[in-house]
């Protein structure tokens, strides 16, 4: 067994974390028995046996995407942290080694706390002894994010609500105490207490239940302390000053915002430009309006009412100071006022919904004018950035439009709301011109269509990018040539993927095909009463009339519609089998060419066949 430490002053937390997520490069380079332990001050290698390659290795491993830079005038190798000191034992010999300019030694550090002493070290077995006992470093940050896990458990915080400020803690430690305290949030947005614990000092907040729309109130707090010695008094002092400055900086704020009565606000966003090539935020609050008037109509969630307040609301609260110091919680900002004003509940919950999801895993809208508003919402600030000429270009998102697309698929997928996205477009392409116009802005119809189109195909490329990740490809692109309603999508690549879809393929490819032929013939004419001469022509016809009666696709019954496939095949094959389709006979290719158009018409529009691998 062999030893390695590299000390250093302080390495980020946000870099040990992306080590620790290196566990398979680590075992890969170093053996499977090998371990690593991360602390800010340290980063502790054991090897199951010593390696003559270990310099390139460590470098190897080390390396991240995390900033690095050169620390000495002569450095020839960047690093994020300028390294102090190397202790490196092979059981009870010192290795050689010279990284970054360090030569390595026996000894080590302890915690600054307790004086930074120097520790020395004989052997690799003395070394995790002396480094906990004498040195109070708790060198595994796999026991110390356990630690603080079950001090968070102790205080009844819920688990899920902290990982993020778990894995900072973890790694912002040699040495976990904690400290907990009551804090007076009355007056406070729970949430905004909730942030400036969490955010701005990396706390633990704890919440007592209260059942509200705004969320549970903050009582408390936890912090993690990295001091074996630390006079916890004077820490907590110093933190509940902080936290009350901030409490006080919020009350003055609302005290100030509330001279102002929530529902005229509205009016102050004409002041506010949202956009200088479409208009003001009142514009923007206009414009969603109409969006959410077309989805309220389509399907029939909420009441327009609602819908029609909430949407003229929902960016009100940009005009209010408690947004200029905490711009993070718009729309909550919104609802609090609204809620201490009386308004409807589900006007004032839609407020705050209208911008979830805000990050990839966060929650849903839940209530029905939320949901409503916050499709509303994300298309607008899709197509105002097409609009005004705004693009997304590689993986650069300055603006969230890609963002903003990833939850509006989730919303329409998951909810189950079908919208189409080309009759949405459709429908604003007059008031867009009518837009422009008011604003005496030239603006062409024949440009509206073009940027529209832009947006259409961007949302057409998310949709494929988003189904693929749990469909086939393929079978997603086929749907989206045809679909242009996500969740209708949706349905459509499911029925395909958990269903055999085998004969509707081939009947497909085999119907598709010789049309092709007859376009490329110029013999692609039907008529409307066939005269028909076989029995194979007469029970293909019954097929596709009674395909065309039953409706399967407009009722999205797509695996009943994939079903009816199999009884299909065998009539498709006995007809071709039986008659030449593009005979020289005008009156029998016409009518066979009848028959084959009226079974590929409800193939083609549930999905273009052709973008579809043999299956």
């Amino acid at each position: 067994m062999a030893i390695i430490e590299l000390g250093f002053d302080d390495l980020p937390a946000l870099y040990l974390i992306e080590l620790s997520q290196k566990k398979k490069e680590f075992r890969k380079l170093f053996g499977h028995n090998s371990q690593y332990f991360l602390t800010p001050r340290r980063i502790i290698i054991k090897l199951d046996q010593y390696d003559q390659n270990i310099r390139t290795k460590i470098f190897e491993f080390l390396y991240t995407g995390y900033k690095s830079m050169k620390w000495a005038e002569n450095q020839s190798t960047p690093f994020v942290r300028p390294l102090r000191w190397i202790l490196s034992l092979d059981k009870d010999k010192l290795i050689n080694l010279d990284i970054l300019g360090v030569h390595s030694s026996n000894f080590t550090f302890s915690h600054r706390a307790i004086g930074n002493k120097k520790i020395f070290i004989q052997s690799e077995e003395e070394y995790f002894q002396k480094i906990r006992a004498d040195g109070k470093v708790e060198f595994s940050h796999i026991e110390r994010r356990e630690k603080i896990r079950q001090i968070l458990k102790d205080a009844g915080i819920s688990e899920d609500e902290t990982d993020d400020i778990l894995d900072i803690q973890t790694f912002s430690t040699e040495f976990v105490d904690f400290i907990q305290e009551h804090v007076d949030s009355e007056g406070i947005p729970p949430k905004i207490a909730e942030s400036i614990i969490r955010e701005t000092l990396f706390l633990f907040p704890i919440k007592s239940k209260s059942g509200s729309v705004l969320g549970d109130k903050v009582v408390g707090f936890i912090g993690i302390i990295d001091n074996p010695s630390a006079d916890k008094e004077k820490v907590i002092q110093g933190y509940k000053f902080v936290i009350r400055s901030r409490f006080d900086d919020a009350l003055f704020y609302i005290k100030e915002d509330r001279k102002i009565p929530f529902s005229q606000r509205i009016h102050e966003l004409d002041k506010i430009v949202f956009n200088e090539k479409f208009g003001s935020f009142y514009d923007r609050a206009v414009f969603l309006s109409k969006i959410a008037d077309f989805i309220q109509a389509k399907t029939g969630l909420s009441s327009r009412t609602k819908i029609r307040r909430a949407s003229m609301l929902s960016k009100a609260d940009i005009t209010t100071g408690l947004f200029r110091e905490f711009p993070e919680h718009q729309g909550y900002i919104g609802m609090f006022y609204l809620i201490s004003e009386g308004e409807d509940e589900e006007v004032a919950k839609a407020v705050y919904e209208h911008r979830l999801p805000v990050r990839q895993g966060d929650q849903l809208p839940e209530t029905e004018t939320g949901i409503v508003l916050s499709v509303a919402d994300k298309i607008t600030h899709i197509i105002t950035a097409f609009l005004t000429g705004i693009e997304v270009r590689s993986e650069e998102d300055p603006y969230g439009i890609r963002r903003a697309a990833r939850g509006l698929l989730r919303i329409l997928t998951e909810l189950r709301i079908d919208v189409d996205f080309e009759e949405l477009f459709n429908f604003l392409s007059p008031l867009i011109a009518s837009h422009y116009t008011s604003k005496g802005i030239d603006f062409s119809e024949e440009l509206i269509s073009q940027k529209l189109n832009s947006a259409l195909d961007f949302l057409k490329d998310r949709l494929e990018v988003f189904l693929s990740e749990k469909f086939k490809k393929d079978i997603v692109k086929g749907v989206i040539a045809r679909c242009f309603s996500p969740y209708d999508a949706m349905l459509r690549v499911k029925a395909l993927s958990e269903n055999d879809f085998s004969s509707l393929f081939y009947v497909a490819r085999r119907v598709g095909n010789i049309l092709e032929q007859a376009r490329h013939k110029g013999f692609l004419e039907t008529v409307d009463s066939p005269e028909l001469k076989f029995e194979v022509e007469m029970k293909l016809l019954q097929e596709a009339l009674e395909l065309e009666k039953s409706n399967l696709v407009e009722q999205k019954k797509y695996p009943e519609f994939v079903a009816r496939f199999d009884g299909i095949r065998k009539v498709i094959d006995d007809f071709f089998n039986s008659v030449v389709v593009l005979t020289n006979n005008d009156a029998e290719r016409k009518a066979r060419l009848t028959i084959l158009s009226i079974l590929f018409h409800h193939i083609n529009k549930f999905a273009d066949f052709s973008e579809i691998e043999k299956r």
